[in-house]
Parts: C-alpha cells; sequence; structure tokens
C-alpha cells in the first residue's frame, strides 16, 4: 500500500514485528508525521505482509541458520516493494541494523531518527507547556549504528523541553534489558536493569522517558510498573507528533 502526499521522496516504512503488534500507536504517530512533511510512502509490511520479521532476534540469540534462512525469504519481499532511489525507513533500530548488516539492501536504510534529522527544516513544533524529559539510547541505535546526535537534535528542537542526559548516554548507555532475546532468556535480569533506569530517570525530575526503540520502550513500561514509577514512557515518534502541528 503506497499513500502519495504533495512531494518528496518516495519512502517505504517497515516497521518491525515489536510496533506492529505492541505499537499500534508508534504507527498512528509516524503516518501522521509522514502527512503532516508531505512526504510520499509506501509500506512494505502492511497487512499482507504483517508477519514478516528481519529475524534480529534469532541473530542476536546465535541462531543463525535459522536467521539466514529467513533473509532469503524476506530480501525479496522487501527488493520487491524498493527500486533505485527508493529509502527504506524503521522505527526499529534492530530491523535497521539488521537491513545494513545483514540483508545488503540497495535502498539506504535508516532509522526513523536518522530520516527526520535530515528533514529537520520542514518540522516547526509547537509546545506552550515547560517539560523535563531525559532521552535513553538503545543499543541497537547508539552502539549499533552510531545514532546519537539526531535523536537529540529533534527533541531539542521541541520548544520548552528540557533534556536531563542520565549518568551512562550514547555508547556508554546500559541496555535496557530487551535487546538481543534476553528479556525472552532471563526475564528476572532484564527486569532489574529496565527498573534501575526507569529509577535513574525519577531521581533526574523527568516527567517522561523518551526512547526511539520499541523493546526498550516494552521493557520501561515494565520497569515502570514493577517500581510504580509516575513517569510516563514515550516512544520519540510519539513526542514529535504531538508536537508537530
Amino acid at each position: 500500500m503506497t499513500y502519495s502526499n504533495n512531494g518528496g521522496k518516495q519512502v517505504e516504512l517497515w516497521f518491525g514485528c515489536t510496533t506492529r503488534f505492541y505499537f499500534e500507536n508508534t504507527i498512528k504517530s509516524i503516518k501522521s508525521i509522514m502527512d503532516k512533511l508531505n512526504i510520499n510512502y509506501g509500506i512494505i509490511d502492511d497487512e499482507k505482509n504483517r508477519y514478516s520479521c528481519c529475524a534480529s532476534t534469532l541473530w542476536g540469540i546465535g541462531l543463525n541458520d535459522y536467521a539466514e534462512s529467513n533473509r532469503l525469504k524476506m530480501k525479496p519481499v522487501i527488493e520487491k516493494k524498493t527500486k533505485e532511489g527508493t529509502q527504506v525507513v524503521s522505527p526499529c533500530p534492530g530491523c535497521t541494523q539488521v537491513f545494513i548488516k545483514k540483508y545488503e539492501l540497495s535502498s539506504n536504510p535508516l532509522h526513523i531518527t536518522q530520516f527526520l534529522s535530515q528533514n529537520l527544516d520542514k518540522m516547526k513544533f509547537a509546545n506552550d507547556k515547560p517539560l523535563e524529559i531525559t532521552y535513553h539510547d538503545s543499543c541497537h541505535l547508539a552502539k549499533g549504528l552510531g545514532v546519537i546526535e539526531e535523536p537529540r537534535e529533534i527533541l531539542n528542537k521541541i520548544p520548552n523541553l528540557k533534556l536531563k542526559e542520565l549518568s551512562y548516554n550514547g555508547k556508554e548507555a546500559l541496555c535496557c534489558g530487551s535487546g538481543g532475546g534476553l528479556r525472552a532468556q532471563n526475564k528476572d535480569l532484564a527486569d532489574s536493569m529496565s527498573s534501575l533506569i526507569v529509577k535513574e530517570a525519577e531521581s533526574l525530575g523527568a516527567t517522561v522517558i523518551i526512547t526511539a526503540c520499541p523493546f526498550c520502550e516494552r521493557s520501561f513500561n515494565f520497569g515502570r510498573e514493577l517500581i510504580g514509577a509516575e513517569l510516563e514512557v514515550k516512544n520519540l515518534l510519539s513526542m514529535v507528533d504531538e508536537h508537530l502541528p
């Protein structure tokens, strides 16, 4: 399915399993942002391909043969939906990293924070309510893809937002506990890691912890519930859509 607006380069979105099955609100935000920016886009893993998977977690837990078998099935599906000059854009750092490092796609895969950073000149934010937030760097995004400044550039452009950094950030950021299949293998450890980060976010006085990774978003929601934290967990895309008229 392809949605056409009033101009802009064709973009093919890949939402990824975690976003598709747990965060419909993120999908709505992405579509809304694209429409507001008048960007043409299509969806690779649409309803017809809703059970498609990049196999990032399979590689992460060492099931390389299964992951490679999945790649051989999925690469033609992606290439059929893309053409020369098309950009693949995903809200999932794990999917983006796998597409770059394993799939050898010619369609220039980008994480959506990279894409939005490239379009910052089109984004005129509005916000009259002061808000203290913190941002967590996901492992796949910061360590794997080296995407550190782009999310901050976006957040810092929103008026009246005060960004308070966690003690460990950028490539030194702590793992949320959900990457690489850890939560599936060791839930207790994953819960302790997510709770630790949520506790620090609270201690900073932040009322919202922002993430650009669906795995981290799930993990922090678990951590928040475990310790009874009052702060809100929000995907960066929801924040962008909320403040982009």
